[in-house]
């Protein structure tokens, strides 16, 4: 969902139908602490999009139209908050159907440039994945709306249109997390617990000259993991070495697990450094 500059500064200050998404463990693309870190403004700004996100801004405007054709007017883009109630949720919606009373809709490609593994069901049913399930429902307790529309685009350019009731069973689950959340990792400001994104982890603001004390265990481990991975793509280029040795001035060589071939790959498309890649790689025999 594409948005504005004014809505990502609002996102310090409340959680949205993501974040969400992420607190109850079903966000593929954050951890908690890589939320902690948002919300807690620890890191650089001005950070590009990731690819995933980019795709999904750039197709978002062709699934709203598609989604139009069905729903009537949509008003797009819209910012809706239950801060005012004590609830630190708010939602960025990427439209509302104004032939529908406001009901939201939450836009979504889905494996269009890379497989995925979420399961989607029949159209105009509710049989989304969780964690977009999750989002309609803050998108829903935010607009005080009783539907959400997911129009979606799959593969092959295949559009279906999904529909969600408000269940108030998820959101009494959404509210009572939030607070406890926000309560306790941004109010009180304790890191969460759990798996810590390298690439959000690297992108920490960090005080020049400034040094604290770390565990001896974790940099030791770091330590030791790079130096076996060292160790193992050198085994890795030595086994390679012996392949080649082995097969002399062949192109392909036969072994009991398939064929191993040899070839010159021309790329006109890089430098001439670069022209002349060779491959070792395994298929399977016929």
């Amino acid at each position: 969902m594409g948005v504005t500059q004014n809505q990502l500064a609002r996102r310090s200050d409340h959680l949205g139908s993501s974040d969400m998404a992420t607190l109850f463990g079903l966000n593929p693309f954050q951890t908690q602490y890589d939320l902690w870190l948002e919300k807690t403004d620890r890191l650089d700004k001005g950070l590009p999009d990731k690819p995933w996100l980019e795709a999904g801004n750039d197709f978002e405007p062709i699934v709203l139209k598609k989604a139009a054709r069905e729903l009537g007017v949509l008003r797009k883009n819209q910012y809706r908050s239950l801060k005012g109630e004590g609830i630190p949720l708010a939602s960025h919606v990427d439209a509302i159907a104004l032939d529908y009373d406001g009901a939201p809709v939450e836009a979504k490609t889905n494996g269009l440039f890379w497989p995925t593994q979420e399961q989607w069901g029949e159209p105009g049913t509710d049989e989304i994945p969780d964690r977009v399930m999750i989002q309609c429902q803050v998108h829903l307790a935010c607009t005080k709306a009783s539907l959400c529309f997911v129009p979606a685009l799959f593969w092959g350019l295949r559009f279906s249109m999904y529909q969600v009731e408000a269940d108030l069973t998820i959101r009494e689950m959404i509210f009572k997390r939030a607070i406890s959340w926000w309560q306790k990792h941004v109010i009180e400001d304790v890191a969460p617990e759990g798996e810590v994104s390298l690439e959000k982890v690297r992108l920490v603001r960090r005080e020049p000259e400034k040094s604290v004390p770390v565990s001896t265990d974790v940099v030791k481990l770091w330590r030791d993991c790079a130096a076996a991975a060292s160790a193992a793509e050198k085994s890795k280029e030595n086994a390679l070495a012996e392949v080649l040795k082995a097969l002399g001035d062949a192109e392909a060589g036969i072994c009991s697990i398939g064929v191993v071939t040899y070839k010159l790959q021309h790329r006109a498309a890089y430098s001439v450094e670069e022209k002349d890649f060779r491959v070792a790689r395994f298929k399977k025999s016929e």
